[in-house]
């Protein structure tokens, strides 16, 4: 659990958890699956957040469980570290986002942000047949990227026909 963010009236809390891959960690790339956990309304009661903040947690929580029984056998350990991060403000402006990784940088472990090879931001998961990637520039042919969005696109018919859309804008 990070530090909590205070405001006036305001206290965010960012919870974090990491799966070492095989080998030296700063040597390793990182994936970081990230959500936000809070919903927002003008009455609590309304405060319904079941799809934006709730899919988003149930997924990394599942992954989380998922990969942390393929990490704790080192013979079939990945060679990539896995970040998780919950963070709250998500209907702020992504406030706790924001404070977190500003104060990620500062920090001893601030290889695994400037290390990050994908960063895979789960928000509203369960309102369609859609899978948004939002990149800050299309992957060119060749890269990774590139090779993540064609597997995604091949096997997106396993999945009741998902349609994936890049989003192109600046992150």
């Amino acid at each position: 659990i990070e530090p909590t963010v205070s405001s006036e009236n305001l206290e965010i809390v960012t919870l974090t958890g990491k799966l070492s891959g095989s080998g030296y960690d700063q040597d390793l790339p990182t994936v970081a699956i990230v959500t936000h956990y809070d919903s927002f309304g003008l009455a609590p009661s309304l405060s319904n957040s079941g799809d934006s903040g709730g899919s988003g947690v149930a997924a990394a929580l599942e992954l989380a469980r998922l990969f942390s029984m393929l990490y704790s056998n080192s013979q079939y350990k990945p060679k990539y570290n896995i970040f998780f991060v919950l963070t709250g403000g998500g209907k702020l402006n992504y406030f706790g986002t924001k404070y977190f990784i500003e104060d990620m940088l500062e920090d001893s472990d601030s290889f695994l942000l400037t290390d990050v090879d994908y960063a895979i931001c789960l928000d509203a998961l369960a309102g369609g047949s859609e899978l948004f990637l939002h990149v800050s520039k299309p992957p060119k042919e060749g890269t990774k990227a590139h090779e993540l969005v064609n597997h995604l696109n091949q096997s997106s018919h396993i999945f009741h026909d998902t349609k994936v859309t890049l989003n192109h804008k600046k992150i």
